[in-house]
């Protein structure tokens, strides 16, 4: 009978223990930022090969520290100004493709089969996410 109450206590014992797993939070706390913008038709430019169109946006948060520590996510209103389509994508027979660097964020347009398309006839609301992130060295 001994034996089976110690070995109870034991099991007791051991499932009563608890380890505590604590994360501690790096002293440069994070904090995500969004940009929100208003690009007009007439700021799309058409691209070398004439066959799509681009506009740049001066994002001065993207330093060379967010550049490489961080990630960007652009949204882009296309046919409401209150709904906006996550990039990239294919909407509408249209490609929406971003790429971005210290200092700006590109935004591009075109056909996915390549073919050459007109100029935007929209003015459009862009979101642009900044999200802050701690690199692990």
């Amino acid at each position: 009978m001994k034996k089976y109450l110690l070995l109870l206590l034991s099991i007791t014992a051991i499932g009563l223990s608890s380890c505590k797993k604590e994360v501690i939070a790096p002293n440069n706390q994070t904090t995500n930022r969004t940009i929100l913008v208003t690009v007009p038709k007439a700021n799309w430019k058409v691209t070398n090969d004439g066959k799509s169109w681009f506009t740049t946006i001066n994002v001065q948060e993207n330093d060379a520290y967010f550049n490489k520590n961080g990630h960007i996510v652009v949204a882009m209103s296309i046919d409401d100004p209150n709904v906006y389509e996550a990039i990239p994508q294919t909407y509408n027979k249209i490609s929406y493709n971003f790429d971005s660097g210290i200092g700006y964020v590109n935004i591009y347009f075109s056909d996915p089969n390549g073919i050459a398309i007109g100029a935007p006839t929209f003015d459009s609301n862009v979101k642009i996410t900044l999200i802050d992130s701690y690199l692990i060295p």
